[in-house]
């Protein structure tokens, strides 16, 4: 899986963090995480664009994420978009 991580090929989900696109699946971020699956429900309109916007977090924390997601390991940056925030405007995953 961790090939299928940023590929367009068979993606059906993007997320857009400042300037940097990634190419994501459903399916996969599904499994992790209850966030994307929310996200991209109907009524959302995440679910017809299938482009999920994050302004919450930084670029390196939303790719560490995401390679959580694709591999099951995680590293340090992963919590850096969420530790530097007071805990009344943390934004969990």
């Amino acid at each position: 899986m961790n090939r299928a991580f940023d590929s367009p090929t068979h993606s059906d989900l993007t997320i857009v963090v400042d300037d940097t696109r990634f190419h994501v699946h459903k399916v996969i971020l599904g499994l992790r995480t209850p966030f994307f699956t929310n996200a991209t429900r109907h009524g959302f309109s995440e679910a017809n664009d299938n482009v999920v916007t994050i302004r919450e977090h930084g670029v390196e924390a939303v790719r560490s994420l995401l390679k959580y997601c694709y591999s099951g390991e995680y590293g340090e940056t992963l919590m850096i978009g969420v530790i530097r925030r007071k805990p009344s405007e943390q934004v969990w995953f």
